[in-house]
């Protein structure tokens, strides 16, 4: 259901907000989604910063890679800079 709301068009101008070849995996404090990709590069890991926009309109029209797979991924989180 979380996937469906984010991917698919509504009557207002802020969906969706990222394609749906993207499933969410996780986010961060900032509402940021850490998305894995399905499809023809399936298990690729991307990000996708929280936009107010509908994809595809202002600033809404890029994600960051992040990883290979969701192994790569695992492997290359570090402990935050602010716990001690």
């Amino acid at each position: 259901m979380y996937h469906k709301n984010l991917t698919q068009s509504k009557e207002d101008d802020e969906f969706p907000k990222f394609p749906s070849n993207y499933l969410p995996i996780g986010m961060d404090a900032g509402q940021g989604e850490i998305l894995l990709e399905l499809g023809e590069h399936a298990g690729r890991i991307w990000y996708w910063p929280f936009n107010e926009w509908a994809w595809g309109f202002e600033d809404n029209t890029q994600l960051g890679f992040v990883a290979d797979d969701l192994y790569a991924f695992i492997n290359g989180l570090r402990p935050s800079m602010g716990e001690a």
